[in-house]
């Protein structure tokens, strides 16, 4: 980490910043926040490739579950037909919108996981930036 200097820690954390609410926000609506999830991955990236400091398992681990459980959602609301997952309720013909909910549910508080992650990567990033200020 020796080669980063601080400009680019600065970078990296204004980057991992601003990727928090976009990959938040892309991955609570699996519908429509598409666009959000592209570019809060794009930042996360470039942020990564700045820093050069390891992202937490925390953060990598709930961000693929959180992935994977938006497929899964929308393959279930097709699948279910459901025209709204959010006011969707479930009744005795339509088993599925249950679970889909539960895993609206489930989804949201990974996410809250992948945040917390998140915020420890650019806690990790400060301090490798105060290192590389104090060694100047």
């Amino acid at each position: 980490m020796s080669s980063v200097t601080a400009a680019r820690f600065s970078w990296a954390m204004v980057l991992t910043i601003l990727s928090i609410p976009t990959l938040a926000i892309g991955l609570v609506d699996p519908l429509e926040g598409l666009p959000a999830l592209i570019i809060g991955i794009v930042l996360a990236i470039v942020a990564r490739t700045t820093s050069k400091v390891k992202y937490p398992k925390l953060a990598l681990s709930s961000f693929i579950l959180a992935s994977i459980m938006m497929a899964v959602i929308l393959v279930l609301a097709i699948a279910a037909q459901v025209p709204s997952i959010v006011t969707a309720t479930p009744t005795a013909d339509n088993g599925l919108a249950l679970i889909v909910l539960i895993l609206l549910w489930v989804q949201r508080a990974v996410i809250l996981l992948m945040v917390i992650g998140l915020v420890i990567y650019t806690v990790r990033i400060s301090k490798a930036r105060r290192a590389v200020v104090s060694a100047a």
